[in-house]
């Protein structure tokens, strides 16, 4: 019951209150034969920790999932453990070794038949193909993650593949698309989901600096910024900072953008839904 409540907090974004229950249940099942549910457990563990920046303390639990569940002849468990650790590559920056982890998980989801897993694998597959400038192969992997998560109407999923393939055409050169996709990303995680909406302000933001709008500029700081803003997602909205240069003058000067006015605002203009290519 006490795993059961930290997922669910995990679920609602409610990652700091995860760790205790989660914590707690950890410290019953100690005994060898609830390896695979603790296992199981420490996945989760992991990302409560790492969604409230403690790198140390997800490294700790996601290397103990995939101790514990590989060679138990459960597949879905290990590719679990595996796509989490391929976080951690993406979280130390080191892009190769992260996207050649979400590949193997993403082999292993897809023979294991588990559409959510391919969905993430891919997702975050874009993200770190993103991180390294292969922007052809993050829209890609977007795409086919989309295509996945509306398929079993993944909704956390959508949320994030849909800004991720935003900074896809952000890195391609073509801002008008990549707001379309930030847009419909933030109309998804409108009603609450604030980490949601923070990651696909991001994308409009960006496309708003791509044509040259100091208010993108202003914006991208005060999403990366915002204590709601894990530093694992922010690290896209700063390697897009850093690859639109030098703001122009005085853009970001004493500018403190209301981030949540901002969004209601974006979603009440009228916007074309984005196109599939």
């Amino acid at each position: 019951c006490r795993m059961v409540l930290g997922i669910d907090h995990c679920n609602r974004n409610e990652n700091e209150a995860a760790i205790e229950p989660l914590e707690s249940a950890d410290a019953v099942l100690r005994d060898p034969e609830h390896r695979l549910v603790r296992g199981e457990l420490q996945t989760w563990l992991g990302w409560a920790r790492l969604m409230t920046d403690d790198a140390a303390g997800a490294r700790e639990a996601f290397e103990l999932a995939y101790a514990l569940c590989n060679g138990l002849g459960e597949p879905l468990a290990t590719a679990f453990a595996v796509s989490k650790l391929a976080l951690l590559e993406d979280f130390a920056e080191r892009y190769e070794a992260g996207l050649e982890l979400h590949l193997d998980a993403f082999a292993q989801f897809d023979a294991a038949g588990n559409a959510g897993g391919v969905g993430y694998a891919l997702s975050r597959a874009s993200f770190t193909a993103y991180c390294l400038g292969r922007y052809q192969a993050a829209l890609d992997f977007a795409h086919a993650a989309f295509q996945g998560f509306r398929e079993i109407n993944h909704h956390w999923g959508l949320i994030l593949v849909t800004a991720r393939m935003g900074f896809a055409y952000l890195g391609l050169q073509r801002p008008d698309e990549a707001e379309r996709w930030g847009l419909h990303s933030l109309s998804l995680a409108a009603g609450g989901n604030r980490i949601g909406q923070l990651h696909a302000l991001g994308v409009v933001a960006g496309a708003m600096a791509r044509r040259g709008d100091p208010e993108g500029w202003a914006l991208l700081g005060a999403i990366v910024e915002d204590p709601d803003m894990p530093a694992l997602f922010a690290i896209q909205m700063k390697t897009e900072q850093e690859r639109l240069g030098t703001p122009p003058v005085g853009a970001t000067e004493g500018v403190t953008p209301d981030l949540d006015e901002v969004a209601r605002r974006l979603l009440l203009r009228p916007h074309p839904a984005p196109i599939m290519r």
